[in-house]
């Protein structure tokens, strides 16, 4: 009887062990999908944006006597061009300088957490889609 239980005990943590990997992969898989989505979408908006820079750097010389803006410079990310009149001390060369030591390189979201939160919920198998994660 007893060596019956110590089969029985070794064929179930090798298909536990066996879950558990399959679990993980399903996971980093899950993962390697959501990391390319994002991706796509960052290439996406990459190509919207240059198509809008490309129209703002028409509309520079379109029309006669036009005098672009300060904003139309930093949109086209054109600081050289920007009016020393325009420039203010408050401009991205001291950015740093004037910001708290313990915000500095701060990001305005939580970047780790959105890629581990749903890796996390993945290997306990709860849902990760991200509809149901919001109603609950």
């Amino acid at each position: 009887m007893l060596s019956n239980l110590e089969s029985a005990a070794r064929a179930s943590a090798r298909a536990l062990a066996e879950a558990e990997a399959n679990l993980l992969a399903a996971a980093v898989a899950e993962h390697a999908e959501r990391h390319e989505r994002l991706a796509r979408e960052v290439i996406a908006d990459e190509m919207a944006l240059e198509a809008k820079r490309e129209l703002l750097r028409a509309g520079l010389d379109a029309v006669p006597n036009f005098q672009p803006s300060r904003t139309a410079f930093r949109a086209l990310h054109d600081e050289l061009n920007l009016p020393v009149s325009e420039l203010t001390p408050s401009g991205s060369w001291d950015r740093e300088w004037n910001t708290p030591v313990n915000q500095r390189g701060v990001l305005p979201v939580d970047a780790r957490g959105y890629w581990t939160a749903p890796y996390q919920r993945s290997l306990t198998g709860e849902s990760t889609d991200p509809a149901e994660v919001a109603a609950a």
